[in-house]
């Protein structure tokens, strides 16, 4: 079955709303019934401000990697909202593939 996966890339304690953005965000995929999502916390990474920024114990800037597949109408249904979230706190990448889910 064809699905896309749409990604997100921030820092871990990007806040939106007074909570985690990656709580915020998995509260939207929940309410549009999105299939799934999950949260992936990078040892090390940089961005357009090539500034690298990496996990550590004291760290709380690492990139996490905030992961969505669904089908193609489902992601277009929720790609908005989350280009708006992430204008409008002027961070983040945010990639979209095609995918084969095989289960």
């Amino acid at each position: 079955m064809k699905g896309h996966l749409l990604k997100i890339i921030v820092e871990f304690n990007t806040r939106y709303q007074g909570k985690p953005l990656f709580e915020y965000i998995a509260d939207i995929c929940l309410k549009k019934n999105i299939s799934g999502l999950s949260v992936f916390k990078a040892v090390e990474g940089y961005g357009k401000s090539k500034k690298i920024h990496e996990h550590g114990i004291f760290s709380k800037n690492e990139p996490i990697s905030i992961e969505i597949v669904d089908s193609k109408e489902n992601i277009e249904n929720i790609l908005p909202i989350l280009q708006d979230i992430l204008k409008e706190l002027n961070t983040g990448l945010i990639t979209l593939e095609e995918v084969e889910i095989i289960r």
